[in-house]
């Protein structure tokens, strides 16, 4: 009896000891978890007054245009060769009238296009400005660029 008094104290002290170990790393979970929280938070913060200095920049340099949010967010996700390329075509296209002929999109009314070398710039006439930007893509994939053409058909502003 004494025996197995004394294996079920051991057992005992063990299984408090994995109770122990596994509820200090459930803690180190939680507090890595917070940490990723925070940094995701700020991530977030960071992110917004990015997009805030665009539209304040852009304002200023391109006077003419306009943005749709999801264009601006996928300007600023370009890689550094591809702004400067899509800044150049911005910059012509913030001098043109609205006289000027553009391609456009076909079966979309008011849509057009620039190629910028590897994508493209879709835009239309503003509202408060002359330009308005309503697409960016970064791709040269056909399939990619005609669900993307789609999405553009059925956009009214």
């Amino acid at each position: 009896m004494e025996q197995a008094l004394d294996d079920l104290l051991r057992e005992n002290a063990k299984l408090k000891e994995e109770k122990d170990r596994a509820k200090e790393e459930l803690e180190n979970a939680l507090r890595k978890l917070q940490l990723l929280e925070l940094e995701l938070e700020q991530y977030k913060k960071s992110q917004n007054s990015k997009t805030e200095i665009y539209k304040e920049i852009f304002g200023v340099v391109l006077d003419n245009i306009t943005w749709e949010e999801k264009a601006l967010e996928e300007f600023i996700r370009l890689d550094a060769d591809r702004k400067k390329e899509f800044l150049k075509e911005l910059l012509l296209l913030n001098m043109k009238d609205l006289g000027e002929s553009f391609e456009n999109i076909k079966d979309a009314k008011n849509v057009f296009k620039l190629k910028p070398r590897g994508g493209r710039i879709y835009f239309t006439y503003g509202k408060e400005k002359r330009w308005h930007i309503i697409g960016l893509l970064d791709a040269e994939d056909d399939k990619h660029k005609s669900r993307f053409v789609e999405v553009l058909k059925e956009w009214k502003g």
